[in-house]
């Protein structure tokens, strides 16, 4: 079986990541997996060992150029099945590339916002099935008309074991200028608006009022960054909150959390949660997409609604009161996690939906 893969992100975010997990995990698999990227993409280096990487202009979404050379890569290859991972515009150009070339091609998606209804009618009969890494996914193209039949969920993994050793959380403290009595409040999402980073900063005065202790870092990078910078100093709380950037090393610090909190307006599913999970950290995160999946109310963490600041308050004073109560639906967590998004699952659920193209 020969795979072409398609994925436009030029960073190693959660999406990009899941893509090299499928890769290397087909490789195992004996599959032959062939890859298109932008040229420079973080990706190149990650698959390169487990993937032929085509390397192609990539300068905007409808770029006419990008779809040419992807038709090239197809008529060349002439590959069983094209796999597209993006929404930059690869949803678009790769089944189009397909179209043409007469490649079956199958999507994943990986966001929960809804598709243009012009989108749905034109886009979605090109895609012979849809692999949506959460029921929350689906249910929303289901609602949109897209037919049931054609939809898979396929739950994103994580490799567990990677997150579940963590470095001491003094080597956390000195390197993150955090002191031994801090409690660390983290999030770890691009710093977008729909992340919801903005809900924290408007309750971090009040918590503070009953935990002056707490420390808060944003890990991650994006076009909010000036922003959430300005809202940090007009509240004063530059000495509180610290932009932490963009880290490839985040697997030796899930763990050293004291509390991962998600306020997302909108999410697929979450890989940073299950990463979070998998150290056995304590979560707080809102009901949308696929996030119901991995966090389930007082069971698995702390579950709100979104755009909830006073729910979002109390479940952060609720969290921070009881060290036994973050320990046990920590535990929880981290056992579902492990047993609900495993690497092997997800593999075997991508093969199933390349048989299934195959066989009909």
């Amino acid at each position: 079986m020969k795979i072409l893969h398609i994925e436009a992100g030029k960073h190693l975010y959660g999406g990009a990541k899941q893509v090299e997990l499928i890769i290397t995990g087909l490789t195992e698999k004996g599959v032959e997996n062939h890859l298109i990227c932008p040229k420079g993409s973080a990706i190149v280096k990650a698959c390169s060992k487990h993937a032929t990487v085509h390397e192609i202009d990539y300068p905007h979404e409808l770029s006419f150029k990008a779809l040419r050379q992807m038709k090239q890569i197809m008529q060349q290859l002439k590959p069983d099945i094209a796999h597209l991972h993006s929404r930059r515009g690869a949803d678009t150009l790769g089944a189009l590339a397909a179209k043409f070339t007469g490649t079956p091609c199958v999507l994943s998606r990986r966001v929960d916002n809804p598709e243009a209804s012009l989108a749905i009618k034109l886009k979605y009969p090109l895609y012979q099935q849809v692999i949506c890494i959460s029921q929350g996914i689906a249910d929303v193209l289901i609602s949109q008309g897209v037919p049931k039949e054609k939809i898979n969920v396929v739950h994103s993994s994580i490799p567990t074991a990677f997150y579940q050793n963590p470095k001491p959380r003094k080597e956390f403290n000195q390197t993150f200028s955090v002191d031994n009595d801090d409690v660390v409040i983290a999030v770890v999402a691009q710093l977008i608006q729909r992340k919801g980073h903005h809900y924290l900063l408007n309750i971090l005065p009040e918590i503070l009022k009953t935990q002056p202790n707490v420390k808060v870092l944003f890990f991650g990078k994006g076009p909010t960054k000036d922003a959430l910078q300005a809202s940090i100093k007009e509240q004063g709380l530059e000495r509180i909150v610290q932009l932490a950037g963009f880290r490839d090393d985040l697997q030796d610090w899930f763990g050293c959390f004291d509390l991962l909190v998600h306020p997302a307006e909108a999410e697929g599913l979450g890989v940073s949660l299950l990463q979070t999970g998998a150290a056995k950290t304590p979560i707080i995160a809102t009901a949308v997409g696929g996030i119901p999946e991995i966090i389930i109310d007082q069971q698995t963490g702390w579950l709100i609604p979104p755009k909830d600041e006073t729910a979002l308050q109390a479940a952060i004073l609720d969290a921070l009161a009881s060290d036994q109560k973050r320990e046990k639906l920590a535990s929880r967590l981290q056992k579902h996690v492990e047993s609900h998004f495993s690497v092997p699952a997800m593999i075997e659920g991508n093969l199933r939906v390349y048989q299934s193209i195959l066989s009909s």
